[in-house]
């Protein structure tokens, strides 16, 4: 219908409706019939590949009844369908390689790029439940028990930190001098028996306690000695599993995760991101169903529901620790000490190897922000209730501080991969800082001074907002932990700064009984908010000093050798795939009928547009090409 195009003739249309017939370089519509013959023989070759493509050089023009180069006058239509089969197969295997792409891209966005990952990941998973759940029921479950009267948790809790903090080298001790699979295998049961034994404590003392209505004093609420002897069992049990939640930490976190990622070439930045993530996302739902239990059922139901759990998951977990241990050989080869010290011992050299430690600057400076009530705690929620803040503004509060940590891990691989492990968390340290005090000056002079209730809630979004560089400086901070310090070592070193952030815990919750009275919580704001800065000033003094440079290039060098190791193991594994695709493209040798000589369909991507009657004529060319029609190279210049 268009003017500007002359008709086509009747046999311009039987040349274009023959697929097999030369095309005519007079026809108006050759260029619309090369291009649409050069996609086909992009896609794929026919299987009687004797027909050159169309081109200006390939065969002098000629009329629409022509006879074709070849001298075939006619095409066998099975070969036409074999041709169109083909096309479709190649289709289908594009459309199947799309899919397998964009899986490949969400295996990397979440970390996934090995099968080992979501073994580890799962079993990270489950006891992270566990742990979240019985922080969370723990004070609800006294409260229930003793709602008039803090002293039986707050003895709880400052028991378990204390043995916590006392005994942190000797778990580094057993961390460093045993095997790793036993290790953690009798450090997971025992946690998860201890936590079951201690809530069975706790549902005893429930049911002896709501049966006896006695008037209880306040500093010793015990209606019984059985009351108390449960009271001490549960506390004890609780120690313990706080003591072995220790082990499987440090054991897990700065021990098997840089075995693996060395031996299977893996980021360690992204492992260290996905499994923080899962301990921030199992901070907000594990909450939740214990929530949803008590809300639905009793408290001595609830009680039931976290011994059974304990229990069950533990074979899960054990079998899931069994296959990462079994599919990683490196981590049955450990150089470990193998001497027995005491206490005493263990806990004057355990701090001598700590201080020792290149790495030492950045743990303190880790160390001390966990002197800090500027975060998500129970003594900035409590303050808020006693200010009267409205209900909902705390739930949120407490809901974005964990969103924006988990918001934290996405981000925190760009920020490492852009300024490095060291000058990473230097950034994240100073945004938590910035944050922090915008949102101090806010509360002091906002609400202090002026009394603008509004102020409080730009007060808690700013440390909200203050999370984001906080977890950036936590993941530097642990790869620079799990990097900096020797195999024989690692338990120690972390031990001792698991025990030095107990220590911290305890400073501010002692800080906290003498400062009591909400008026003065502006006190521990303050002094917060120092503590923070100092850190911050320490760990940039830190990263600008001789030895932070040294490990900075040494972070480089690493990551190097890792970058070199992981693109050397995918190279090798295009070459294999690229040689299986060779093999399946090149098809058995076919005789021709018309000429009797031997003619090889070659697959497009390794003749690059090489003429299929010239394949004996480059032989040699063809033999110096890869399944990708490049040159091959030597290994080291690949």
């Amino acid at each position: 219908s268009d003017p500007l195009i002359p008709p086509r003739h009747a046999e311009e249309d039987d040349t274009h409706q023959n697929p097999s017939t030369a095309p005519d370089f007079n026809n108006p519509y050759h260029d619309f019939d090369a291009s649409i013959h050069e996609e086909i023989e992009d896609f794929s070759q026919p299987l009687n590949n004797t027909v050159p493509k169309p081109g200006p050089n390939s065969f002098p023009a000629h009329s629409a009844d022509s006879t074709p180069p070849n001298g075939n006058t006619s095409t066998s239509s099975e070969g036409n369908i074999s041709n169109i089969l083909s096309i479709h197969e190649l289709q289908d295997l594009k459309r199947r390689n799309e899919r397998r792409s964009m899986f490949n891209r969400f295996k990397m966005w979440t970390g996934l790029e090995n099968r080992l990952l979501p073994v580890l990941y799962l079993s990270h998973c489950l006891s992270s439940i566990s742990d979240r759940m019985w922080a969370f029921a723990l004070p609800l479950i006294f409260a229930s028990i003793y709602p008039k009267s803090l002293v039986p948790v707050s003895l709880y809790l400052f028991i378990e930190k204390g043995v916590c903090a006392l005994l942190g080298t000797s778990v580094g001790h057993i961390i460093d001098d045993k095997k790793r699979l036993p290790v953690l295998l009798i450090g997971l049961g025992t946690q998860n028996l201890s936590v079951a034994l201690s809530a069975l404590a706790l549902f005893f003392l429930y049911l002896i306690e709501s049966s006896d209505n006695v008037n209880r004093n306040l500093y010793f609420p015990f209606s019984s000695a059985w009351c108390f002897l449960f009271w001490f069992l549960s506390t004890i049990f609780g120690t313990a599993a706080a003591v072995m939640s220790m082990i499987t930490d440090i054991a897990v976190m700065r021990d098997w995760t840089v075995v693996i990622a060395d031996h299977h070439n893996l980021k360690l930045t992204d492992m260290n991101s996905v499994l923080r993530r899962i301990d921030l996302l199992t901070n907000i739902f594990a909450p939740m169903v214990y929530g949803l239990i008590l809300w639905l059922f009793k408290v001595e139901v609830s009680i039931l529901v976290i011994t059974i759990w304990n229990i069950v998951s533990f074979f899960p977990e054990f079998f899931l620790l069994l296959y990462i241990y079994r599919k990683t050989p490196p981590l049955k080869h450990k150089a470990s000490v193998k001497k027995h010290h005491s206490l005493l011992h263990t806990l004057f050299t355990g701090w001598g190897i700590y201080l020792r430690q290149p790495v030492t600057l950045p743990s303190l400076t880790y160390v001390m922000i966990y002197c800090t009530v500027l975060s998500s705690g129970v003594l900035v929620l409590t303050y808020l209730q006693s200010i009267g803040t409205h209900e909902l503004a705390i739930t949120l509060f407490k809901t974005f501080a964990s969103l924006f940590g988990v918001i934290a891990t996405f981000i925190a691989p760009y920020f490492i991969k852009i300024w490095g492990v060291v000058k990473g968390g230097v950034v994240g340290f100073w945004i938590q800082v910035i944050s922090l005090i915008s949102g101090v000056l806010f509360y002091i002079v906002g609400f202090l001074i002026f009394k603008q209730m509004w102020c409080v809630y730009i007060f808690l979004v700013l440390i909200i907002f203050s999370r984001l560089g906080l977890w950036i400086f936590d993941l530097s901070e642990s790869e620079i932990m799990q990097e900096g310090i020797a195999e024989g070592d690692r338990g120690r070193v972390n031990a001792v700064e698991k025990s030095l952030t107990k220590l911290a815990e305890l400073f501010i919750f002692l800080l906290s009984i003498g400062v009591a009275a909400p008026q003065y919580f502006v006190v521990l704001v303050s002094a917060s908010l120092l503590i923070t800065i100092l850190a911050a000033i320490l760990y940039t003094l830190w990263s600008i000093s001789p030895h932070g440079r040294k490990f900075t290039v040494l972070l480089k060098e690493i990551s190097t050798a890792q970058d070199e190791k992981r693109a050397r193991a995918q190279q090798q594994q295009q070459m294999s795939s690229g040689e299986e695709a060779e093999t399946a493209s090149v098809s058995s040798v076919e005789l021709d009928t018309d000429h009797s000589e031997p003619v090889v369909a070659i697959d497009q991507s390794n003749t690059h547009g090489i003429n299929p009657q010239d394949v004996n004529l480059h032989n040699d060319e063809l033999s110096e090409q890869d399944s990708f029609g490049t040159p091959q190279t030597g290994h080291d210049e690949a």
